[in-house]
């Protein structure tokens, strides 16, 4: 999650998935958040456990009342990272399966 400064709060009506922490210190996440100049709201589903259907409740906070902001985003340095190592990997697995399945009688030093 990344943090948003509160300068950018309501700069886009709409946000994917937001983590809003109050000055009374709730901590709830909303997917999506909706933004206007002076208040953030959206659906929070309490968790059950048990495989029960959470039911989403709207809440609305004033962005005076908002000390942190997160947004939930892909990190591409991270991602980038993952699927090079796992090409990497990848080929490593390809390349010693390769050399494995070798007939005996064409390895090195071997005329045929």
């Amino acid at each position: 999650m990344r943090e948003i400064p509160p300068a950018q709060y309501a700069e886009q009506e709409t946000r994917k998935q937001v983590r809003v922490t109050t000055r009374d210190g709730t901590t709830l996440t909303f997917k999506p958040a909706h933004f206007s100049a002076d208040s953030v709201w959206g659906e929070h589903r309490v968790d059950r456990g048990a495989g029960a259907p959470a039911p989403a409740q709207t809440v609305a906070f004033p962005l005076d009342q908002v000390t942190r902001l997160e947004v939930k985003q892909l990190d591409w340095v991270r991602t980038g990272i993952v699927l090079g190592i796992a090409a990497v990997a990848g080929i490593a697995a390809i390349v010693a399966n390769q050399k494995n399945q070798t007939p005996p009688d064409q390895g090195p030093g071997r005329v045929p």
